[in-house]
C-alpha cells in the first residue's frame, strides 16, 4: 500500500472512530488523524525529493522535519 493510500486510511479511520463517540473510540480517532497526517507530510517530502537520490529528503528530514515549528516549506 502506498504512503498516500495509508494515509488517506488512517484518516477516513479516524473520522470513523470520532463518529462512534465514545471515550475509547475518540482516543483512537485522534491518534489516527494524526498518523494520517503525518504520513500526508512524510507523502510530501517523498514528492519534493529529486527522484534519482529514492527518497533523500524523507531520509533526510524524517519526523524532525513534520514535528518543528516550521514547516512551511513542505506545503
Amino acid at each position: 500500500m502506498s504512503i498516500l493510500k495509508n494515509a488517506i486510511q488512517a484518516i477516513e479511520c479516524g473520522i470513523e472512530d470520532y463518529h462512534v463517540g465514545s471515550d475509547a473510540r475518540l482516543k483512537s480517532s485522534v491518534r489516527n488523524v494524526y498518523a494520517g497526517v503525518l504520513l500526508l507530510l512524510k507523502e510530501k517530502l517523498s514528492k519534493l525529493s529529486n527522484p534519482k537520490t529514492e527518497d533523500a529528503l524523507l531520509k533526510q528530514y524524517g519526523l524532525r522535519a513534520l514535528c518543528c515549528r516550521r514547516t512551511a516549506f513542505i506545503a
